[in-house]
Order: structure tokens, then C-alpha cells, then sequence
């Protein structure tokens, strides 16, 4: 397929071109660009057609013309060895159109956006309807539950969106990553973290949770804090201001190398300047179809700027604090971490956030216990689970080594 100013060059076999046929006229009504379908007869190449294409490419400027490519992507079969060198030998010069492309892509039309809207929704749902009562028992009763099994219940919840009465189809939800639970001095705010064996710490608390809808992402974080320090509550009230400060300024042509500066700003107009020293190399990343979209990170070093219909994952934390008041050796270490899914507005608008439904104030995400709260201790078993758990299947989708997603497939494809 060959796309010039004014034309759409397509190369393929009789039956496939007649199959196309009916897009010719529609594609001149509706765009004003001229489809040409080159048919390869059946016992040749095709390299008298891409001559054809290739005069096509060239136009008018048979000797500065420069031709888009994708070099990662990497075509086989014989076609695509003939198109290469007939390609090689035309002159023409060859540009990687990657991140342009990236640029149009990231950018969602309406259809798009609600479908991350959607895939918001039910991460928040599972975050403030199951997530939190479950951590809220789990802590009041003292009850000792493994960070792996608490991922496990929440994974089911999400592939069974009517457990928590959102109303959308299970065939076309999924997790974006397993959901990650953190505790008790072990924090990694990486993505690629996963929940380990221990039991869930009554300290400081790091959920994260990234869904799919119709393969398009989402992703939310909360930190949960437990009979927290004065020391904990103005660390946090200022990482929130930093974080909805970046939020908010995820506009139409918004510098995206402007975000970490300004968290920066914030936290050191608070008095934070320990948190500022902590803060990763960047604070979030465009999502779409796919989770991270690499041209889009919200760092120092990207130029590029944010546009309408963009979605991002924007996303603040800070490892390796201490707090040397702690009443136990693995509440001594502890981290920090917020991520919302943020849609970008139109121009004049204010940018949306799409995982809004679930609380981040400080009132919202700490609790006190009173000294006398002793719970048994015993362990809780998955089935026991109430307040919103469910009974899970023997196998999870995450740990079946022949289940493949949505995101998966739609790669092979």
C-alpha cells in the first residue's frame, strides 16, 4: 500500500481487489483521494506494478522524493522480498515516519475516547468498591492476606465487571497488566512490579490497577495510609497538589517537557524538596491500544505536545522514604504513588479525568485505628472473602500460559 498527496496505491491479488473494488468510489466522496487498485496477475510478481507505484511515489521530483517507512515493522513472503528490492533500487530516499505516525494515532476520535472512558470506569470501580472494603476489613480485623491472593480476587472482579455493577460486557474487558499490590516496606512503582507472598502490612498500602475496554487501556494507582505521621499527611497533600497540577495542564499544545518542572515547582513550594529528589525521569505516558505509548512519556527530554483527543497515563510517585517512627521493621520503608487516566479537551476546555470516580484526597485514603482495635489474626482464605469478593475460577487469565488477551492477539493480527 502506497499513500502520495493525492493518491491511495493498493497492490494485491484479483479476488482482493474485486473485495476492494467498492471502496474506490467512496474513498474519492468521502476524503477527495484517488484509490488506485494494481491487480498482480496470478503468475507473476507484482514488480511490473510496483514500477508503476514507484512512479507514483516519485511524481513530479523524480530525484528528491522521500518515501515514509516503518523499519521495525518486518514483512515476509515473496511479495514483500520483491517490493523491498524494487524499493532498493529506485532512489528514492527511505525516512522512518514512526513517530509521526505515533503523533496521528495518538490522537482518539470520539469512539476511542469512550471506550478508555469506559475501561476508567471499571478500574475505579474495582478500586473503590472492592479493593478498598476488602483492605479496610483485611486491616480492622487484623486478618493476615497475602498481597498475590488480594491480586487474584481483584483480577477476577475486573473480568466479571457486573461483580461490582458496572454494566459492560466481559468479552470485551481485560487487565492491562495483573493488578499489583504492595505493602510493608517492598515497593516497586514500576509497572512490571507484581504482588508477592507476603501479607498485607498495615502501614502504607500501593494498589495499582490497569484495565482494558475493546483493547483500549486505562490505568489508576492509590496509596492507602494507616495510622499515618503528621510528616506523612503533608508529604502526600503535596505530591496530590503536584499531580493534579500535571493533570490540569495536559491542555491542547501543552509542552509535555513542561510536566516534571512543573510537579517540581509545586512540591518545592511546599516544602518538599526531599520528595523532588525522589521523583522519577518521568510522570506518566500516552495509553491508547497501546499501554505505554513510548513517543508520548511525560519527561524533561520529550518535545513534542499534547493535543486534543490524547489520553494519558499520568502518574506521580516517590520510593524510599523512611519514617523512623514506625512501630514494626516493615513499616519503616515506605513509598508513595498516584496515577489517573487524563483525556486531553479541546481547546478552552478543562482536561478530563477519566478514573475521577475514585477518591484520592488525604481524607479519603488514610486511616486512624485506635491502639485497643486486635483482631485473631487468622488467615483469610479467598472464598471467605465477602464485602464484594468473588469466587474465582481455578485459573486466572494472567497465570494460564496458553490464555493470550486482547492486546495480544490484536498484535498477531
Amino acid at each position: 500500500m502506497v499513500l502520495t498527496l493525492s493518491e491511495l496505491h493498493m497492490l494485491t491479488s484479483a479476488k482482493k481487489a474485486a473485495l476492494l473494488q467498492p471502496l474506490v468510489e467512496r474513498c474519492e466522496s468521502d476524503v477527495h483521494l484517488k484509490m488506485i487498485v494494481h491487480v498482480k496477475p496470478k503468475a507473476e510478481d507484482g514488480s511490473e506494478q510496483m514500477q508503476t507505484m514507484i512512479s507514483a511515489m516519485k511524481g513530479d521530483n523524480a530525484e528528491g522524493a522521500k518515501v515514509g517507512m516503518l523499519p521495525k515493522d518486518k514483512h515476509t513472503g515473496k511479495v514483500a522480498e520483491v517490493y523491498e528490492s524494487v524499493l532498493d533500487k529506485s532512489g528514492l530516499e527511505l525516512v522512518d515516519c514512526h513517530s509521526g505516525l505515533a503523533d496521528l494515532l495518538a490522537i482518539k476520535d470520539p469512539s476511542e475516547v469512550l471506550n478508555v472512558k469506559k475501561a476508567a470506569m471499571l478500574a475505579s470501580k474495582v478500586m473503590k468498591d472492592f479493593v478498598v472494603p476488602q483492605i479496610e476489613r483485611i486491616v480492622d480485623e487484623n486478618k493476615k492476606v497475602k498481597h498475590s491472593k488480594l491480586s487474584t480476587a481483584t483480577e477476577e472482579a475486573i473480568v466479571d465487571p457486573s461483580k461490582v455493577n458496572v454494566k459492560l460486557r466481559a468479552d470485551n474487558v481485560d487487565i492491562a497488566y495483573p493488578p499489583i499490590f504492595q505493602s510493608g516496606g517492598n515497593y516497586d512503582l514500576k509497572v512490571s512490579a507484581f504482588s508477592d507472598d507476603s501479607n498485607l502490612h498495615d502501614g502504607v498500602i500501593l494498589v495499582s490497577i490497569g484495565t482494558r475496554y475493546a483493547s483500549y487501556c486505562a490505568n489508576i494507582s492509590r496509596t492507602y495510609v494507616i495510622n499515618p505521621t503528621k510528616k506523612q499527611e503533608e508529604e502526600y497533600n503535596a505530591l496530590l497538589a503536584a499531580h493534579e497540577t500535571v493533570m490540569a495542564s495536559l491542555v491542547d499544545g501543552a509542552r509535555l517537557a513542561d510536566m516534571v518542572g512543573k510537579a517540581a515547582e509545586v512540591l518545592r513550594a511546599r516544602g518538599q524538596e526531599h520528595l523532588v529528589d525522589r521523583l522519577g525521569k518521568n510522570l506518566g505516558f500516552g495509553m491508547g491500544l497501546e499501554f505505554r505509548e513510548s513517543g508520548h512519556m511525560l519527561s524533561a527530554k520529550n518535545e513534542g505536545k499534547a493535543h486534543a483527543g490524547m489520553v494519558f497515563n499520568v502518574c506521580i510517585g516517590v520510593p524510599d522514604l523512611v519514617n523512623p517512627d514506625a512501630k514494626d521493621s516493615r513499616g519503616r520503608t515506605y513509598a508513595y504513588q498516584i496515577a489517573d487516566t487524563v483525556v486531553v479537551p479541546a481547546v478552552g476546555k478543562e482536561s478530563e479525568i477519566a478514573t475521577n470516580a475514585c477518591p484520592r484526597l488525604w481524607q479519603k485514603v488514610s486511616y486512624t485505628l485506635k491502639d485497643d482495635d486486635e483482631g485473631d489474626g487468622d488467615e483469610v482464605k479467598l472464598e471467605d472473602m465477602t464485602n464484594g469478593a468473588l469466587p474465582l475460577r481455578k485459573t486466572l487469565r494472567s497465570d494460564d500460559p496458553t490464555y493470550k488477551s486482547a492486546e495480544q492477539l490484536r498484535k498477531e493480527k
